[in-house]
Protein backbone atom coordinates (compact mmCIF):
# COMPACT_ATOMS: atom_id res chain seq x y z
CA UNK A 1 0.00 0.00 0.00
CA UNK A 2 0.81 3.34 -0.83
CA UNK A 3 0.94 6.12 1.98
CA UNK A 4 -1.02 9.47 0.92
CA UNK A 5 -0.38 12.68 2.07
CA UNK A 6 -3.27 14.51 1.77
CA UNK A 7 -2.94 18.97 1.48
CA UNK A 8 -5.61 18.93 3.99
CA UNK A 9 -3.17 17.22 6.20
CA UNK A 10 -0.27 19.10 5.22
CA UNK A 11 -2.23 22.38 5.82
CA UNK A 12 -3.09 21.16 9.65
CA UNK A 13 0.24 20.26 10.52
CA UNK A 14 1.53 23.00 9.09
CA UNK A 15 -0.98 25.31 11.44
CA UNK A 16 0.21 23.74 13.96
CA UNK A 17 3.73 23.21 14.24
CA UNK A 18 3.07 27.01 13.72
CA UNK A 19 0.68 27.62 16.33
CA UNK A 20 3.44 25.69 18.74
CA UNK A 21 6.12 27.93 18.00
CA UNK A 22 4.55 31.45 18.75
CA UNK A 23 3.06 30.30 21.89
CA UNK A 24 0.37 32.35 23.55
CA UNK A 25 -0.42 35.39 22.95
CA UNK A 26 1.03 38.71 25.05
CA UNK A 27 -1.63 40.52 27.03
CA UNK A 28 -2.54 43.84 25.91
CA UNK A 29 -2.00 46.68 28.34
CA UNK A 30 -5.47 48.85 29.53
CA UNK A 31 -4.86 52.42 29.07
CA UNK A 32 -5.50 54.55 32.01
CA UNK A 33 -5.00 53.08 35.64
CA UNK A 34 -6.26 51.18 38.53
CA UNK A 35 -6.01 52.84 41.86
CA UNK A 36 -6.21 51.05 45.31
CA UNK A 37 -5.73 52.08 49.21
CA UNK A 38 -3.73 49.32 51.21
CA UNK A 39 -2.20 49.06 54.87
CA UNK A 40 1.56 49.27 54.28
CA UNK A 41 4.04 46.66 56.10
CA UNK A 42 3.48 48.80 59.58
CA UNK A 43 0.20 49.21 59.27
CA UNK A 44 -0.15 52.75 57.81
CA UNK A 45 -2.54 54.05 55.03
CA UNK A 46 -0.96 53.38 51.82
CA UNK A 47 -1.81 53.84 48.11
CA UNK A 48 -0.56 52.62 44.41
CA UNK A 49 -1.71 52.98 40.99
CA UNK A 50 -1.28 50.12 38.62
CA UNK A 51 -0.73 52.51 35.38
CA UNK A 52 -1.40 50.84 31.81
CA UNK A 53 -1.79 47.39 33.71
CA UNK A 54 -2.65 43.92 31.39
CA UNK A 55 -5.78 43.03 30.00
CA UNK A 56 -6.60 39.26 30.11
CA UNK A 57 -4.10 38.03 32.63
CA UNK A 58 -4.50 37.68 36.24
CA UNK A 59 -2.79 40.48 38.60
CA UNK A 60 -1.55 40.05 41.89
CA UNK A 61 -1.74 43.60 43.61
CA UNK A 62 2.01 44.81 44.66
CA UNK A 63 2.54 45.58 48.20
CA UNK A 64 -0.35 43.48 49.53
CA UNK A 65 0.59 41.33 52.76
CA UNK A 66 -1.92 39.70 54.88
CA UNK A 67 -4.55 42.78 54.40
CA UNK A 68 -6.19 43.35 51.29
CA UNK A 69 -6.30 46.29 48.93
CA UNK A 70 -9.27 48.73 49.48
CA UNK A 71 -11.06 51.76 47.66
CA UNK A 72 -10.26 50.47 44.51
CA UNK A 73 -11.16 53.31 41.59
CA UNK A 74 -10.90 52.10 37.86
CA UNK A 75 -10.03 54.64 35.62
CA UNK A 76 -9.54 52.67 32.42
CA UNK A 77 -11.91 51.38 29.78
CA UNK A 78 -11.57 47.97 31.29
CA UNK A 79 -14.29 45.56 33.04
CA UNK A 80 -11.93 44.85 36.54
CA UNK A 81 -12.66 41.24 38.25
CA UNK A 82 -12.25 41.23 41.87
CA UNK A 83 -10.93 38.25 43.74
CA UNK A 84 -10.72 37.97 47.64
CA UNK A 85 -7.30 35.38 47.54
CA UNK A 86 -4.41 35.62 45.00
CA UNK A 87 -3.55 34.17 41.71
CA UNK A 88 -7.45 35.52 41.13
CA UNK A 89 -8.34 31.89 42.58
CA UNK A 90 -12.05 30.89 43.97
CA UNK A 91 -15.21 32.96 42.69
CA UNK A 92 -15.53 36.62 42.24
CA UNK A 93 -16.05 38.85 44.51
CA UNK A 94 -17.09 41.55 42.29
CA UNK A 95 -17.25 43.34 38.61
CA UNK A 96 -15.97 47.46 38.48
CA UNK A 97 -16.99 48.73 35.10
CA UNK A 98 -14.94 51.83 33.57
CA UNK A 99 -15.31 54.66 36.00
CA UNK A 100 -16.73 52.59 39.02
CA UNK A 101 -14.96 52.87 42.51
CA UNK A 102 -15.66 50.09 45.18
CA UNK A 103 -14.70 48.70 48.75
CA UNK A 104 -14.58 44.82 48.19
CA UNK A 105 -11.36 43.91 49.87
CA UNK A 106 -9.35 42.19 47.10
CA UNK A 107 -5.91 40.46 46.77
CA UNK A 108 -6.02 40.06 42.90
CA UNK A 109 -7.82 41.07 39.42
CA UNK A 110 -8.57 40.53 36.02
CA UNK A 111 -9.07 43.72 33.41
CA UNK A 112 -10.57 42.81 30.27
CA UNK A 113 -10.76 45.23 27.33
CA UNK A 114 -14.24 45.69 25.56
CA UNK A 115 -14.09 44.09 22.10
Amino acid sequence: MRNRTTPAGIAAAAAFLLLSAVGPADADPVPGRLSYAYADADGHPAADTLRAPESGVCIDLPDLRDAPAVHLHNDSPARVTLFGTRGCLGHPLATMHPGARSAVHTFSVWLELPR
